[in-house]
């Protein structure tokens, strides 16, 4: 007696696609979250390594590397452009390696800046980095508060947006967009270590 080959009907295989859609729809969120909490890890991480060796060059020179901020507000200024913003750090590389090198952020736009997030402008590669030495409005309320450096990195988001790290730090604006890691992939966050540990939005 010949036997005739049964293949799937329509309504199995609308099924099948229907359960591999249902288990995507799970596993997806679930794999970009454990990305961006990888990312977060490796951004607080490579800040502890950073302020190690930030407080290694305020041993030595009894005060931290010139932020920034505080560079192109100099006279003369340090540097004069966007483009000149990751050279804050090249004062614990060399000519002393306070570390091997500056780590990348994880959370970087290639070709674009965390506060001006413009196509075309380079670098944006590394965390933001700013001092508070300088007498002035923005600076006086932070230094009050015992903060003399920060460092961000823009999170999740990739941009950072306002308020500025130091209206958060000095208390002239609500800290609204401190990284959370409830929100995870949907934080509009920014990671900010300064001299006093992680940035949570307290301004103690």
């Amino acid at each position: 007696m010949e036997k005739t080959a049964r293949g799937f009907t329509l309504i199995e295989l609308l099924i099948v696609v229907a359960i591999i859609a249902i288990l995507a729809a799970i596993a997806v969120p679930n794999f970009l979250e454990a990305q961006t909490r990888s990312k977060v890890s490796r951004v607080k991480a490579d800040m502890r390594s950073l302020a190690t060796a930030l407080e290694a060059y305020c041993t030595d020179y009894n005060r931290y590397p010139i932020g920034y901020n505080e560079g192109k507000s100099h006279t003369p200024p340090l540097w004069t452009t966007q483009q000149e913003r990751t050279q804050a750090w090249n004062r614990i590389t060399t000519p002393v390696a306070y570390i091997s090198s500056i780590p990348i952020d994880p959370f970087c736009v290639t070709g674009q800046f965390a506060v001006q997030p413009q196509p075309g402008n380079a670098v944006w590669k590394v965390f933001e980095y700013n001092t508070y030495y300088l007498l002035n409005a923005n600076n006086n309320p932070c230094r009050a508060k015992g903060y003399l450096w920060c460092m961000t990195s823009p999170g999740p988001s990739r941009q950072t947006t306002r308020p500025w790290h130091y209206e958060m730090i000095n208390g002239t604006a609500q800290p609204t967009n401190v990284y959370d890691a409830t929100n995870g992939t949907t934080s509009l966050g920014i990671i900010m270590r300064t001299n006093k540990g992680f940035y949570t939005g307290n301004n103690d």
